[in-house]
This record gives structure tokens, C-alpha cells and sequence, in this order.
């Protein structure tokens, strides 16, 4: 896509759980960062694309103490031209990052996602007025939940392979 998409979603309340889910294509891979999920200004989160790994980037406000989280998934590089299932859980034990059904980083941390006023954005990140760190992806489908899906659930949905049972 050559622009971006608002979700919306603005003033939520993504507090201690929350699931987000992207299935996307990256024709190409670029330096730098590229924004692919972002709402993130006076807290909130951002998953990023930089030089091709995944980076999620949350920021909690309480009162006067801000917490910034910044963590780069080295155990994974995405390639050009393909599919490919994002999903990052964020609970209670931390913030989890599955490709395809697969979890490729665990985080470990007590950090919550704070209440942010601005909506959530597919691409880009307008809310710091910046659009540089625009992605040039495909997306199929994504998905917002407020809850930490289960382990269990994410490899099942997002694997390719459907449980009979589910």
C-alpha cells in the first residue's frame, strides 16, 4: 500500500491485554524503520519493520513517570514476497510475538499498554506527524482483540492449518 489505513480505536483502553493480528506482504525490504501497526505518541504502541527484523515499541505513562520499552525480534527475519501471520500478545508475563502460528520472541515484562487518545493506524504513524517511516506492505486482514489470545489458539489460527475441533 502506498498510504495507510486508520483503524480507529482512538481512546481505548488496551490496560493489560490485548492481542493484535496483521496478515501481510512486503514486496520489498527496506533500511530504516517501517511502520506496520502504530498508536504511539503519549503512549500506546508501534510494531515496526527495521532492516527487516520486527520491533515493538510500547510507551506507558503514569502520571509524570513515563516507561518506553523498545525490543528488536533478532530471531527472525522477514523475506520479500511472502505471507506472512504477525501476532503479538501482550499480558500479564509480557508482550509475545508469533509469526505464522510460531512464537519467535518472548519479552518479559510487567510493563502495561497505557490508555492512548489516538487512533490506531495500518502503515504509518501520523500521529507523530512524521509519514518517513511509511511501509510499503500488502495487508489481507487484521485484527484487534482485547485479550491475551492463548498460545495454543494462536498456533492453531495461525499456522495455515484449522483444528477439525475448533
Amino acid at each position: 500500500m502506498d498510504d495507510y489505513i486508520c483503524v480507529g480505536l482512538g481512546n481505548h483502553n488496551f490496560s493489560s491485554a490485548l492481542t493484535m493480528a496483521i496478515r501481510l506482504k512486503i514486496p520489498t525490504i527496506s533500511t530504516g524503520n517501517k511502520v506496520l501497526i502504530s498508536n504511539y505518541e503519549d503512549g500506546g504502541f508501534q510494531l515496526l519493520l527495521t532492516n527487516g527484523k520486527l520491533r515493538i515499541m510500547a510507551k506507558n505513562r503514569v502520571s509524570s513517570k513515563v516507561t518506553d520499552l523498545d525490543f528488536t525480534a533478532e530471531n527472525f527475519v522477514v523475506q520479500a514476497n511472502t505471507w506472512y501471520t504477525i501476532a503479538v500478545v501482550v499480558n500479564s508475563s509480557g508482550i509475545h510475538i508469533f509469526v505464522d502460528g510460531v512464537k519467535v520472541e518472548n519479552i518479559t515484562t510487567d510493563m502495561n499498554l497505557a490508555n492512548c487518545m489516538h487512533p490506531v493506524f495500518i502503515g504509518a504513524n501520523p500521529n507523530q506527524g512524521s509519514y518517513s517511516a511509511m511501509a510499503n506492505i500488502i495487508v489481507s486482514d487484521y485484527a484487534f482483540i482485547n485479550q491475551a489470545v492463548e498460545t495454543n489458539v494462536i498456533s492453531q489460527f495461525f499456522s495455515g492449518e484449522i483444528s477439525p475441533s475448533l
